[in-house]
């Protein structure tokens, strides 16, 4: 009985000591000792000093590194080398990524809301996109993330679609008319250029440039940065800033390194994200104006007059059939501080 009794007692003993260590879970510098971490950051951007996402990558780390005095370090791996936009989502909702960019349309595939940011000509330009990703709207949607294992940072500018095509400049809805137009494998953008009056074909983006050389395709759809980075405008001469879609990127860590972090070290991630965001915001409005100068300077045709006013009216059902799968009271709202914002 003597034995029992002190077995049980040293069980005890033992578990105590282990409960006053405070196990494995607890936050990172919680029990008042630093510890030491990398951080992978993925992207499917490249590693380049003048892309907006990589500025907004190395702003962030270089920020959290200053700030925790060399404790949190950051590894930036880009050009999608540890996978794409839809793998880097779901590597963050399994939590085998800590941080990543992703895409719009991946984030809208863990909750539909998100659809709200792609849908056409929603905004007018970059300092009405800014001002809703800052709104309290905003931070509603991404809080509904939270539930699917991704924390959002930020979401930043990824500028505007734009048209380009190998026929003739586009002024106004009318020449869009029996063109046949490349867009991206989804419902919205094929929805989007049928109601234009082009006839929307789903194509890949690797297929692209050639359609485009061969006449497969005389128009097609991207953010001036792929426009050229891919060098599309030495395959279809006539660029024209529709500005119809905006292309939001997403900076998310996933709810497994954010519930590692202290209090402390996610206030600091906090605002090195606000001020990372502010530095790409500003890089991407630049990068815009200097890359269609070297577009024009190859020799291709850029069209900043482009009347969109009926453009708008045709592609309102298609916001209004969104409405559901966004959310009637969140879109309702969204669709309400949009139009304060055109006042």
């Amino acid at each position: 009985m003597k034995k029992i009794l002190a077995a049980i007692l040293t069980l005890t003993l033992i578990l105590g000591l282990f409960a006053c260590s405070g196990g494995s879970d607890e936050p990172a510098g919680s029990d008042g000792e630093a510890k030491a971490m990398e951080i992978t950051i993925a992207t499917p951007h490249p590693n380049n000093e003048k892309d907006p996402v990589y500025i907004y990558c190395k702003t962030f780390a270089d920020l959290v590194t200053e700030k925790t005095e060399g404790r949190i370090t950051f590894d930036i791996q880009g050009d999608s080398v540890l996978g794409d936009d839809v793998e880097i989502a779901e590597g963050l909702t399994l939590g085998t990524l800590d941080m990543g960019i992703t895409s719009n349309a991946a984030i809208s595939g863990y909750n539909p809301a998100h659809q709200l940011y792609a849908l056409p000509f929603l905004f007018d330009d970059d300092e009405q996109a800014n001002a809703f990703i800052d709104s309290d709207i905003a931070a509603e949607m991404n809080q509904g993330l939270e539930s699917k294992g991704m924390k959002v940072m930020s979401i930043l500018d990824g500028g505007f679609r734009q048209s380009l095509n190998t026929k003739k400049t586009i002024k106004a809805m009318a020449d869009f008319k029996g063109m046949k137009w490349r867009v991206p494998p989804m419902d919205l953008f094929t929805d989007t250029f049928n109601a234009l009056g082009a006839n929307a074909t789903p194509m890949g983006g690797a297929e692209v440039f050639t359609g485009l050389q061969q006449g497969t395709i005389d128009g097609c759809e991207f953010p001036v940065s792929s426009i050229y980075s891919m060098q599309l405008y030495t395959a279809a001469k006539y660029i024209d800033m529709t500005n119809h879609m905006f292309a939001a990127w997403y900076m998310c860590t996933s709810d497994d390194l954010w519930n590692k972090l202290s209090a402390e070290e996610q206030e600091i991630f906090s605002e090195a994200a606000k001020a990372a965001n502010e530095a790409s915001r500003k890089a991407q409005m630049e990068s815009v104006e200097s890359q269609l100068a070297e577009i024009e300077k190859a020799g291709a045709v850029v069209n900043r007059d482009v009347n969109t006013e009926e453009m708008r009216k045709a592609v309102q059902p298609i916001l209004d059939s969104y409405r559901d799968k966004i959310g009637a009271e969140l879109y309702d709202k969204a669709m309400d501080y949009v139009d304060s914002l055109r006042k």
